[in-house]
């Protein structure tokens, strides 16, 4: 029986090992001498800048848009405030009066105002509420809010008191919906003055108004 030789015992193999190795050696002079090799990685590096270079240009691209757009923004801004700067600055009594209301109360509650026999007639939405003695404080409170605004930016323009209307839809013992008159309260410019409005408490609004009225629904 024949011994197996190992394959690294067979002069073959090293033969072979041999002539590859030679191959290499050869090929690898041959690429230096001709330089093919600098011109390979030459082109590669070529390649590697010019995908980089698209990058980068990509990159300084959308930078400049952003900028761009961010400009525009900023200068869109500016001039919106600008513009608004100077529409408050120019405001008619009116216009002031219909501002004031809407920042307290909301745009949607907003009925109406009119100047009337030294009276300055406010009628407004009350605000939703869940229950009664809440509909009843909402209005107090707003009632106290509004007062401050006419006070310290001197909406009475010349007259004597305000007078706030809350209107609510309210449905009667038959089902029948109206809109209707829940609270009314009014104040004379000498109560006004008197209101430190820091500490007044909403609930005693009731004492302070020189006019108050209320929905019969609210006593029930």
């Amino acid at each position: 029986m024949n011994e197996k030789i190992p394959w690294f015992k067979k002069k073959k193999v090293w033969k072979w090992i041999g002539i590859i190795l030679l191959v290499m050696v050869i090929l690898g002079k041959f690429l230096e001498f001709t330089g093919i090799g600098d011109k390979i990685e030459a082109k590669n590096a070529e390649e590697k800048a010019i995908v980089q270079a698209e990058k980068d240009a990509e990159k300084k691209k959308l930078e400049a848009e952003a900028k761009k757009k961010e400009e525009t923004e900023a200068k869109a801004k500016a001039e919106k405030e600008k513009a608004e700067k100077e529409r408050l600055a120019n405001r008619s009594i009116d216009e002031k009066i219909k501002d004031a209301i809407i920042d307290i109360m909301g745009k949607e509650s907003y009925r109406s105002h009119n100047f009337e026999n030294g009276t300055l007639w406010i009628k407004v939405n009350a605000k939703d509420n869940f229950t009664e003695s809440m509909a009843l404080k909402g209005t107090y409170m707003d009632t106290l809010d509004i007062a401050e605004k006419i006070k310290n930016e001197s909406l009475l323009n010349g007259a004597n008191d305000f007078d706030i209307s809350y209107f609510s839809e309210l449905t009667d013992v038959y089902g029948k919906k109206s809109d209707s008159t829940i609270v009314e309260i009014g104040m004379n410019k000498n109560t006004l003055d008197k209101i430190d409005f820091k500490n007044v408490l909403h609930k005693n609004v009731p004492t302070i108004a020189d006019y108050y009225w209320e929905h019969p629904l609210f006593s029930k």
